[in-house]
């Protein structure tokens, strides 16, 4: 911590040094005497100069090296310290301490409150080098004239709006050159790697889903043979029924929802062993129906088309989102922010969560057609899919609001006006689209 401190004695920002120079007097650090006293000469802020001067005094007062020297107002000679019980003592040296803290990090306010109520603990304090220092630091004034000025509502109000103009100067630059860090290279950059990304990910999913229905439906053909050879069985000695019983059972049809499994050859009579069984495939009407015709039809010729084509419509979505968040954004809320630069951020954010919505679909195409369209499987991956787009539209929000440095609530507004734009043509595209191809 101390070889931080003397790195700030070197600093170029002035603000760090003075905040060197507080941090060195409190840790009463002798090992800076030499930089302080080269301060005190040469730093070209006065008010370093001068502050530098008394953090050495203070220093080699506290460490017993010198003494104070002797005032030569007569009127403050005269002045007795004051008898201050030893918490209240302790208590106001701690007050110092936590003032200077919050004057280095900025807070004037706090730091100005903090000295007045160490000093109505302990009087002394008027007297302290480093007291007096952190007073003179806020109010730009001397001596007791400072330590006075600590109580002046109006000037202390008025150099706290002056500090707080300050940081919120200091904080629009900032947001101007973060801003001002995208050109539009990078966004031409970003919409060719997201479009990439898309067409990838569209062509591998469509891929994944042909390959699963083309195996469900053949593992289902070969279901429905294996059945239709039980069923043409006398008494169909190897069909397990609903119930578990094996057999002729009047209870149930030949069909195959009343059918669970059937043995690989016929059970013979305890103590044999039950032969190995095929489970009965049991899919929903509307994957049977619908979902298995469809995708074991799709060629691999449409497949590539329409993953360039939802590629390209996907992108188009985004930046008919990003351009109505830029309108609204600047238009109704007075944002503070530029297209390129909220296009690069929010690009980024699509492309590495398409990657992330990709694992997502992966795993729930396997799962939809490993059970057969089975709904409750169908609702998991609807519902991880929701949640996770949820927190990639938080997320986008949150980009947002820091591009247009407005409150979050304007920003969600923003978001939702532009995700319904986005949604709603870039549906109609895809719709147009996929029945077109």
């Amino acid at each position: 911590m101390a070889k931080d401190d003397l790195k700030k004695l070197r600093s170029k920002n002035p603000e760090e040094r003075k905040a060197g120079i507080r941090a060195v007097a409190k840790s009463l650090d002798r090992n800076a005497l030499v930089q302080l006293a080269v301060m005190a000469g040469d730093d070209p802020d006065p008010d370093i100069r001068k502050l530098a001067q008394q953090a050495g005094v203070y220093i080699r007062q506290k460490t017993g090296d010198i003494q104070p020297e002797p005032s030569s107002d007569k009127k403050i000679e005269k002045v007795k310290r004051i008898t201050v019980d030893e918490a209240s003592a302790q208590k106001a040296r701690q007050l110092v301490q936590y003032a200077g803290a919050q004057l280095d990090g900025g807070d004037k306010a706090k730091a100005v409150k903090a000295l007045v109520k160490a000093i109505d603990l302990d009087p002394n304090l008027r007297h302290d080098s480093f007291y007096i220092s952190l007073s003179e630091s806020f109010t730009q004034l001397e001596g007791d004239e400072a330590i006075r000025a600590l109580r002046d509502e109006s000037r202390i109000e008025s150099a706290v709006q002056k500090d707080v103009q300050i940081k919120l100067d200091k904080a629009t630059q900032a947001h101007r050159e973060e801003i001002g860090s995208a050109s539009g290279r990078d966004v031409l950059f970003d919409m060719g790697l997201f479009t990439l990304v898309s067409v990838v990910i569209v062509v591998v999913l469509l891929f994944l889903t042909v390959y699963q229905a083309g195996q469900y439906q053949t593992n289902l053909d070969a279901n429905k043979e294996l059945l239709q050879t039980a069923f043409a069985e006398q008494g169909t000695p190897r069909i397990v029924w609903r119930d578990g019983t094996v057999g002729n059972n009047l209870n149930f049809d030949l069909i195959r929802s009343d059918v669970s499994a059937v043995f690989a050859t016929i059970p013979q009579a305890p103590p044999a062993p039950l032969p190995p069984k095929t489970d009965i495939l049991q899919p929903t009407e509307f994957f049977e129906q619908t979902t298995l015709p469809y995708w074991t039809q799709l060629g691999i010729g449409i497949i590539i088309v329409r993953g360039l084509g939802l590629g390209m419509i996907a992108l188009m979505a985004a930046l008919l989102f990003i351009g109505v968040v830029h309108l609204f954004a600047q238009t109704f809320f007075g944002g503070d922010g530029r297209f390129a630069y909220t296009a690069h951020r929010l690009f980024t954010l699509f492309t590495g969560r398409a990657i992330l919505f990709a694992i997502i679909g992966f795993a729930g195409i396997i799962l939809y057609f490993s059970g057969g369209g089975n709904e409750t499987n169908a609702l998991i991956f609807i519902g991880i899919f929701a949640l996770f787009a949820f927190f990639t539209v938080l997320s986008s929000a949150t980009t947002i609001k820091r591009a247009y440095r407005f409150g979050i609530f304007s920003a969600l507004i923003v978001l939702i006006v532009a995700l319904a734009s986005a949604v709603v043509l870039g549906g109609l595209a895809g719709f147009l689209f996929t029945q077109a191809v």
